[in-house]
C-alpha cells in the first residue's frame, strides 16, 4: 500500500513516529511536512532520519488553521499513484482546502483519485466564519475516513456532515524513549528516596492559566506533604513565584524552565506523580493530554482534571478529579503517590502500550484498509462456519435483523425460513405475543422499551451483535426470503469489493413484482421528475430496506442508521452516506423475496405523511435548507399539475400530495403522530418541545435541575422530542449535549436606557435573531416552553409570534425571588411577561404562592401548580476526592444548602445559630456558592462562629446527600422561597427539616408532622427551632421518617407527566 501523508506538525521528529510505525508494517509512506515550524515555544527545523521519505515544504503563515504550503511539492507528489491521501490537518484549515483543491485539479492517468483521510482534534462545537465553514463542509464531504484523537471530536465531525464513522485513534508515544527507570537497569521503580518525606508532583507544558497551575498551587497549600516541580515556559512563569509566596508554598516550588525534548523522560522519571490540572474555557479544552501517556510509560502515576478529553485518555490508569477542585486534587495526588501507586503504575503501563506508535500505526493501517474497502490487517473474510454460515458454498456469516411492530402472524411467516440463522427481533411494540413467538422459534428477542422507528430498532440490534463480523440482512416482518435466496444475495454482495448492499426482486402474495431499486433523492432529480424528464436522471441508485443485505465492512465504515428518520428514507440516507464513501448498491434479479407491503403499517395516509416527511429530513440533511425548498417547490408544482390534468383516484392522490408539500411534510406528519387526521387543522398535541430556560448546566440551581430532570424524563418517555434552549451568558458554548439532551446556548441582548446600549443592541440583535432562527430550523419545535421568565422569555415571546409558535410559561418565582431584582428594574421584562401570560397555551408554577403573585401583579387569570421534584436516590461519592473532611468530624452539625444570595437568608440562620445557646461542639455547615460568600464569611467572624461554622463551597448531588444525611437537621431560612427543592432533598436524605414559612413551603410542608415551619425574620423563632431539634431526638426521627415517606409524591416522572398532559390538551 502506498500512502501520501501531509502534516505540518511532522516537522517535529517525535511526531513522525506514526510514519515510522506504518513503514514497519510494510506501508510505503511518503510525507510532506513544514520545512520549519514554531512548535513548543521554539522554532523547529526539519531534520529527517536516514531512510525517511520526507519532503519539507515551505509554509506561508504561522497559525495551524491559517497557513498554506508551497503547492509545488504537493502537486508533484500527486502525479504519482497513491492508495490513500492522508491530510493530517483540521477539516476547516486553509491547508486542507489547498491540498483538496490540488487533488481535484491533478488528473492522473490509469486510475481514480486516491481516497482522502482527514484528522481532527477539535472537541468544542464551533461554527466557523465563512469561508472556513465552507472549507470544513467540502473537506468532510470529500473525505472517505477521519481519524480523531478524542471521542468528542469524532462525534462533532459526524454531526457536521462526515458520511461515515470517524475512528478514534490516540496520539502516539515512543516507548523506546519513555520507559520506567527499571528499564535502564536501575532495579525496581523508585521515584522517591526512602527517607524523603515530601511527595514530588510534576507538571509539564506551556505555563498558561488554562493549564490549571494556580489550582495546583492551592492544592499544595492545602497539603503540606506535596512539593512541585514545574517544567516549561509561558506567560505565568514570572508570576508563579509571587503566587506561590501568597499561599505560603514558595519553599516547595521548583521552576525547572524549558526542558529539552530529549530530557523529558528523565524529568518525568524524577516525579512521584504527574498532575494535569487543566481548566476548560469557552474557547479551549484539552484535546488529548499526551504528557499523561508519556508519564504512564515512564512508570509515573497520573492525576488529571476532567477537562476535555483527559478522562478518556487517563481512563482507569489514573485518578480524575473535577476541574478547579483544589481539595480533591490535593487528596488525589497523595493517594496516587501512596496507597494506589503500584496499581496505577501497572494500569499506566498497559495504557501506554495501547498508545504506542506501533499500536497507533496498526490503527491507521486498519483505517486505510477500510477506506479502500479492503479487509483489515489480520482480519479474515471467512468464518469457521457454524450456524452463522448460510450454506456450504458461502463461508461468510449472515446475521438477520427484524424490526417488528405488531402483527405476530406476519412475523412468524418471516422468521420460519431463517430460524436456522442468527436472528434478532427488535420489538418496537413491546408485545408479549411477539416475545412468546421468538421464544417458540428460538430467536433472540430485544425490547427497546419504546417505538423509536425502524432506524432506532436496527441500531439496537447493531449495538449488540450475535456475530460481530457478519453481514447483516435487514428483513421486514411482512417479508419472507429463503436461505437459498440469501445465499444468492451473499454471493452477489461478495462478487465485488465496492458493493455495500444488495436486495432481491420482491413480489407480493399474488406474484406481482415491485420495484426495489430507486434513485437517491436530490433537488435536481426532483425537478427532472416534476418536468416529466425522469429518464434524464443520473443520480446513483439504492435498494429499498424491506429485504436488504448489508456488507460488514460497509457497516463498520459508514456506521449505523440515522434515528431522526422514524419511518422511510433511513436506508436511502445510509446508502447515500455509503455512496459518498465510495460504495455502491445493487439489486440482484436472481434472488427473490415475498413482501406484502405495508403489512404492519396501518393507515395508508399516515404512511404517506411519514414517507414525505422523511424525504424532507433527507433533503434538509444532505442539501441544506435551500436544496430542500427547491425540491419542495418542484414537488408542489409537479403534484399541482397532475392534480389539474388527472382525474379520479390519481387526481385525488396528486391533490393530497400537493397539499402535503404546500403545508410542509414534517408539519403534516406531526399531526398524524398526534393521532389527528391530515384534514384536521385544529390545535394538535405537542410532540416536539424546546424548553427555553434562563439558565442551564454548567450552572447549578433549582431552575437548572428542574429543566434538566424534566428534559430527561420527557425524552425517556419516547413520545416527545425535547431540546433545551438557554441564555448564552457570554461563554459561547454553542450546541452541545448534556445527559443525551441537545442544549443550545442562544444570545439574548436586551436594550438599556443609554445610547451606548442601544447602539450595541442594533449590532447584536440581528445575529441573535439569526441564532434563534437556526435553532428553530434545526429542531422545528411545536412549542416554546419558557422556564423562569427573563431575556429567554422575551425572545421566545417575540420569535414565537414571528414563527406562529405557541408558548407556555412556567414561573419559578423569578418575579420576586431574584436577588438582582430584574423585574423591579426592567419595564420590558414586566410588559413581556404580562403579554406572555395572556398568549401562553398554559401557565404553571411550583406553588400557589407564585401563582398569586402572577395574578396580583401581572394579570394572570388562570394557571395551575406543577410542583418541583426530586430523584428517589442519589449516588453517594465513593472515591476519596468526593469526600468532605467537615462531615468526617465527629462533632454534630446543622446543615443548610443553597445559593449564597441575600434572599436565601443564611445571615438570618447565622444570627439564630448564635442566639440558640447550643453546646460548643455543635456546628453549622453551609454548602453552596454565590455573590454573598464574602459577606457571610465576615458575618461568621463578627458573630465569633469561626470555629463552629464552615462554608463548604459548591457541592455535587452526592455530597449534598451525604451532608444532609449526617446532619442534626437541614434548615431552609429563605426570606422568600417559591418552593424549595432543598426541602425535598432533606426528606430524601432522611433528615429533619426546618422550613421557612415565607413562600410556597407551607403548601407542602406540614408543621410538626414532616417539618418545622418558622418565620426566619424572627430570630427567636428560628433559634427555638434549632434548640428543639437539637434536644429532641424523637422529634427529629419522627419528622425525618414522615418526610422520607413523602418523597415518592414528588417524582420527576410525575412532574414530566403533568407537563406532558398539558402539551396534549386542546
Amino acid at each position: 500500500m502506498r500512502v501520501l501523508r501531509v502534516s505540518h506538525s511532522a516537522v517535529v521528529d517525535e511526531w513522525r513516529g506514526r510514519e515510522r510505525a506504518l513503514t514497519e508494517l510494510g506501508v510505503d509512506v511518503a510525507l510532506i511536512c513544514a520545512r520549519t515550524w514554531h512548535a513548543g515555544g521554539a522554532e523547529v527545523v526539519l531534520a529527517p532520519r536516514p531512510g525517511e521519505h520526507v519532503t519539507g515544504a515551505r509554509t506561508f503563515g504561522r497559525h495551524p488553521a491559517l497557513f498554506v504550503y508551497d503547492p509545488r511539492p504537493i502537486w508533484r507528489a500527486l502525479a504519482e499513484p497513491w492508495d490513500v491521501l492522508d491530510v493530517h490537518e483540521e477539516p476547516f484549515a486553509l491547508a486542507t482546502a489547498e491540498v483538496l483543491l490540488l487533488r481535484a485539479l491533478r488528473r492522473r492517468r490509469g486510475g481514480r483519485r486516491p481516497p482522502v483521510v482527514l484528522y481532527t482534534a477539535q472537541n468544542l462545537r464551533k461554527r466557523y466564519p465563512i469561508p472556513f465553514r465552507w472549507f470544513e463542509r467540502w473537506a468532510l464531504r470529500t473525505a472517505s475516513g477521519v481519524s480523531a484523537c478524542n471521542a468528542e471530536a469524532a462525534r462533532i465531525v459526524e454531526a457536521k456532515g462526515f458520511a461515515g464513522r470517524a475512528r478514534v485513534i490516540p496520539l502516539g508515544v515512543d516507548l523506546s524513549r519513555f520507559r520506567p527507570a527499571a528499564a535502564d537497569g536501575a532495579g525496581s521503580p523508585a521515584p522517591t528516596e526512602p527517607d524523603r518525606a515530601l511527595i514530588t508532583v510534576g507538571v509539564l507544558g506551556r505555563l498558561v492559566p488554562e493549564k490549571g497551575l494556580l489550582v495546583l498551587l492551592d492544592a499544595l497549600a492545602r497539603e503540606p506533604r506535596l512539593r512541585l516541580r514545574v517544567g516549561g515556559t509561558g506567560p505565568l512563569a514570572a508570576e508563579l513565584p509571587t503566587r506561590a509566596a501568597a499561599v505560603g508554598v514558595q519553599d516547595r516550588l521548583e521552576l525547572v524552565g524549558a526542558i529539552d525534548p530529549d530530557a523529558v523522560p528523565d524529568f518525568l522519571r524524577s516525579l512521584d506523580v504527574l498532575a494535569v490540572p487543566s481548566l476548560p474555557t469557552p474557547s479551549w479544552t484539552e484535546q488529548f493530554g499526551r504528557v499523561a501517556i508519556e508519564a504512564m510509560a515512564c512508570g509515573v502515576p497520573v492525576v488529571s482534571s476532567d477537562a476535555g478529553a483527559l478522562p478518556e485518555v487517563v481512563v482507569g490508569a489514573g485518578i480524575v478529579v473535577p476541574a478547579g477542585d483544589a481539595p480533591a486534587l490535593a487528596e488525589a495526588l497523595v493517594e496516587a503517590a501512596g496507597p494506589r501507586s503500584a496499581e496505577l503504575r501497572a494500569a499506566g503501563a498497559t495504557r501506554a502500550q495501547e498508545c504506542s506508535w506501533s499500536a497507533v500505526g496498526r490503527d491507521y493501517l486498519d483505517l486505510y484498509h477500510a477506506v479502500r474497502h479492503e479487509p483489515s490487517a489480520g482480519r479474515s473474510s471467512t468464518t469457521d462456519g457454524g450456524t452463522a454460515a448460510i450454506d456450504d458454498d458461502t463461508a461468510r456469516p449472515v446475521e438477520v435483523v427484524v424490526v417488528a411492530y405488531g402483527s405476530p402472524e406476519l412475523l412468524r411467516r418471516a422468521l420460519e425460513p431463517v430460524r436456522g440463522l442468527p436472528v434478532t427481533v427488535v420489538d418496537n411494540s413491546s408485545l408479549p405475543e411477539i416475545a412468546a413467538l421468538c421464544a417458540d422459534l428460538g430467536v433472540r428477542y430485544l425490547d427497546p422499551g419504546r417505538n423509536g422507528g425502524f432506524a432506532a430498532g436496527v441500531n439496537v440490534a447493531l449495538a449488540d451483535r450475535l456475530v460481530p463480523d457478519a453481514d447483516v440482512l435487514l428483513l421486514n416482518p411482512d417479508a419472507a426470503i429463503t436461505p437459498a435466496d440469501i445465499a444468492v444475495l451473499e454471493r452477489a454482495l461478495r462478487s465485488s469489493d465496492d458493493v455495500a448492499s444488495v436486495g432481491p426482486v420482491q413480489v407480493d402474495d399474488d406474484g406481482r413484482p415491485a420495484r426495489v431499486d430507486w434513485w437517491l433523492p436530490s433537488p435536481a432529480g426532483t425537478w427532472l421528475e416534476a418536468l416529466g424528464l425522469a429518464r434524464l436522471r443520473r443520480d446513483p441508485s439504492y435498494v429499498i430496506g424491506s429485504v436488504l443485505l448489508l456488507r460488514a465492512e460497509a457497516l463498520a465504515q459508514v456506521g449505523g442508521f440515522d434515528e431522526r428518520f422514524f419511518l422511510y428514507a433511513e436506508e436511502a440516507d445510509w446508502a447515500y452516506r455509503a455512496h459518498r464513501l465510495g460504495w455502491r448498491h445493487a439489486a440482484v434479479p436472481e434472488a427473490r423475496a415475498t413482501h406484502v407491503g405495508a403489512g404492519t403499517g396501518g393507515d395508508p395516509r399516515r404512511r404517506e405523511a411519514h414517507f414525505h416527511a422523511s424525504q424532507e429530513r433527507y433533503l434538509r440533511k444532505h442539501y441544506g435548507a435551500l436544496g430542500w425548498q427547491s425540491a419542495r417547490l418542484a414537488q408542489w408544482l409537479g403534484a399541482t399539475a397532475r392534480a389539474i390534468l388527472l382525474h379520479g383516484e390519481r387526481g385525488t392522490a396528486a391533490r393530497r400530495r400537493a397539499a402535503i408539500y404546500r403545508l410542509g411534510p414534517v408539519r403534516v406528519e406531526a399531526r398524524f403522530r398526534a393521532g389527528t387526521p391530515s384534514s384536521a387543522m385544529s390545535r394538535t398535541p405537542i410532540r416536539r418541545v424546546a424548553l427555553v430556560t434562563s439558565s442551564f448546566a454548567p450552572h447549578f440551581g433549582g431552575v437548572e435541575e428542574h429543566v434538566r430532570q424534566v428534559a430527561h424524563e420527557l425524552a425517556r418517555r419516547g413520545d416527545t422530542e425535547v431540546e433545551v434552549w438557554t441564555v448564552d451568558r457570554g461563554e459561547h458554548l454553542g450546541v452541545r449535549e448534556v445527559d443525551g439532551i441537545v442544549v443550545r446556548d442562544l444570545p439574548t441582548p436586551l436594550p438599556a436606557r443609554n445610547l451606548r446600549s442601544m447602539l450595541a443592541l442594533l449590532r447584536d440583535l440581528p445575529p441573535a435573531v439569526a441564532a434563534w432562527s437556526r435553532a428553530r430550523r434545526a429542531f422545528r419545535p411545536q412549542l416554546l416552553h419558557v422556564h423562569c421568565f427573563g431575556p429567554n422569555g422575551v425572545y421566545a415571546l417575540m420569535l414565537g409570534r414571528l414563527w406562529r409558535l405557541p408558548i407556555a410559561v412556567t414561573s419559578h418565582g423569578e418575579t420576586s425571588a431574584d436577588d438582582r431584582g430584574a423585574f423591579a428594574r426592567s419595564a420590558l421584562l414586566r410588559r413581556s411577561l404580562r403579554t406572555a401570560l395572556v398568549r401562553a397555551r398554559f401557565v404553571t408554577a411550583p406553588s400557589e404562592w407564585v401563582l398569586k403573585e402572577l395574578r396580583s401583579s401581572y394579570g394572570l387569570t388562570d394557571g395551575s401548580v406543577v410542583p418541583n421534584g426530586v430523584t428517589a436516590r442519589v449516588d453517594l461519592p465513593e472515591t476519596r476526592p468526593g469526600r468532605l473532611p467537615a462531615i468526617d468530624d465527629p462533632r454534630p452539625f446543622f446543615a443548610a444548602v443553597g445559593r449564597l444570595g441575600p434572599l436565601k437568608g443564611f445571615d438570618l440562620l447565622l444570627d439564630a445559630f448564635a442566639r440558640a445557646g447550643l453546646p460548643a461542639d455543635t456546628r453549622l455547615l453551609i454548602g453552596g456558592d454565590g455573590p454573598e460568600r464574602d459577606a457571610i464569611q465576615r458575618r461568621i467572624a463578627d458573630l465569633g462562629l469561626g470555629d463552629r461554622t464552615e462554608l463548604l463551597g459548591r457541592l455535587d448531588a452526592g455530597q449534598v446527600a451525604r451532608v444532609m444525611e449526617r446532619s442534626i437537621a437541614v434548615a431552609v431560612p429563605s426570606r422568600i422561597e417559591p418552593f424549595g427543592i432543598v426541602a425535598l432533598e432533606a426528606w430524601r436524605a432522611g433528615a429533619a427539616l426546618i422550613m421557612t414559612e415565607r413562600g410556597g413551603g407551607p403548601e407542602f410542608v406540614r408543621d410538626g408532622i414532616d417539618g418545622l415551619l418558622v418565620d426566619p425574620l424572627e430570630p427567636e423563632a428560628l433559634a427555638s427551632a434549632l434548640q428543639r431539634l437539637h434536644g429532641d431526638a424523637d422529634l427529629r426521627a419522627r419528622l425525618a421518617r414522615t418526610g422520607r415517606a413523602r418523597v415518592s409524591e414528588f417524582s420527576w416522572v410525575a412532574v414530566a407527566a403533568e407537563y406532558r398532559a398539558r402539551y396534549d390538551r386542546r
